[in-house]
């Protein structure tokens, strides 16, 4: 919050936006088993909320929208909940706590830290498989930030600013109908795509810079995350066309082994087998093969990260575990790269443990190249997967092609 008197952007907490689908502020739901009634408690209302508001819905009018059984007021809740009580409609209560609203007046007696441990284990894994309804929305999502990503292609010049590119992004995606980011867009020219999680989007674009722009558009609360790498210039030089190449290559392999039963972990140990195997092709790894490589944690020096993450309603979903195998329904992020961060590449050239398998002068040549990623949503399927982010190019003669304005 920048002060107390501003109005900003509100985003619904996942979890209720996933049981209910209500995306105003300041509501709770309650959901009945056995009944299958729900209640919807809003915001109490005064005679100040029309004039800085609007005129506020009716208890009938949120009835209609949102499909509940009842509405009341929050001052109204309390009554209920203790009239459920009496009448021994409540034998358990299962309640997700918010850090920061304490909205319940009966939480004293109605929950238990297992019983909102149950009802968050039950969510997640709910949230991870996706019905087809969540699938299609997606698609569209995807669909919207690939597009988006040409686009930065497409008005890419040298001398503009990353903030530029940046409001390329949020300007198609907006002007389209999602008005909400699904985080901050990073678009780190040169050297600055070698930073992670670089926001800061200030720099100018240079003749010979690579860009990396990780940007995703959310639509209906359904996030997309997508990274693509180009050659500012729009053209990629031979030392750039190497990497990008083993990066995309590994990038494509891995999503070729998407399928049901596959356990992620396997996934980021074929990245690791492909990746390296590149580097050790290109001559920036030496004196080892593959297995030594592996078990010096060479990757890391390259790639300090992991292969991708679950996505849904949060960018980062809920939780996936390394051991816990695909199933269909589910969407991951597959997000390969090979980075030439300066901190990273000085230490270890300064570490005897790695040093030597290192070829330090090419490394040291490519001490302001930056950094490739590559990222794509992927949906397993019953039989395998489908890539829902292909709108967005990453091809090198596609990229080459829209920059030029040839395609």
């Amino acid at each position: 919050m920048r002060n107390a008197d501003t109005e900003l952007l509100f985003r619904q907490d996942s979890n209720f936006l996933y049981v209910c689908g209500v995306e105003e502020h300041s509501c709770e739901f309650m959901f009945e088993v056995g009944t299958d009634e729900s209640t919807l408690v809003i915001p109490d209302i005064d005679d100040k909320f029309p004039v800085w508001h609007g005129q506020p819905k009716s208890k009938e009018e949120w009835m209609e929208q949102y499909k509940v059984s009842r509405v009341v007021y929050h001052n109204e809740i309390a009554d209920l909940l203790n009239k459920m009580k009496a009448e021994n409609r409540i034998t358990r209560f299962f309640i997700l706590p918010d850090p920061n609203h304490d909205g319940c007046p009966t939480k004293e007696w109605a929950t238990t830290e297992e019983n909102s441990k149950i009802l968050k284990d039950a969510l997640f894994k709910a949230r991870a498989v996706k019905t087809p309804k969540e699938i299609e929305i997606m698609r569209q999502t995807c669909k919207l930030s690939g597009l988006a990503h040409e686009h930065l292609m497409r008005n890419c010049k040298i001398g503009l600013k990353e903030s530029h590119l940046e409001s390329l992004f949020l300007h198609y995606t907006s002007w389209r109908g999602a008005r909400q980011q699904a985080y901050v867009p990073i678009v780190g020219t040169g050297t600055n795509g070698a930073i992670l999680h670089y926001n800061k989007n200030n720099a100018t674009i240079n003749d010979g810079d690579l860009i990396v722009v990780d940007a995703g558009c959310e639509h209906q609360g359904y996030a997309s995350d997508i990274t693509r790498t180009f050659p500012g210039n729009g053209k990629f030089s031979e030392q750039q066309k190497i990497v990008y190449t083993i990066v995309l290559n590994a990038q494509k392999k891995l999503i070729e082994s998407i399928a049901p039963g596959v356990v992620y972990s396997d996934l980021y140990k074929k990245a690791q087998n492909e990746l390296l195997g590149g580097l050790i092709q290109a001559g920036f790894i030496i004196n080892c093969d593959v297995a030594t490589a592996i078990s010096k944690q060479l990757l890391l020096i390259f790639m300090p990260h992991g292969l991708g993450h679950l996505l849904g309603l949060d960018v980062h979903d809920v939780s996936i575990y390394p051991q816990t195998p695909l199933i269909p329904g589910m969407i991951v992020t597959i997000e390969p790269g090979i980075y030439f961060n300066k901190f990273l590449i000085n230490r270890s050239i300064n570490d005897p443990n790695v040093n030597t398998f290192l070829n330090i002068p090419k490394l040291l040549e490519c001490n302001n190249f930056g950094g490739i990623r590559i990222e794509d949503d992927v949906l397993v399927t019953e039989t395998g997967f489908e890539c829902l982010t292909s709108y967005a190019p990453k091809e090198i003669h596609h990229i080459e092609a829209i920059m030029s304005g040839t395609t």
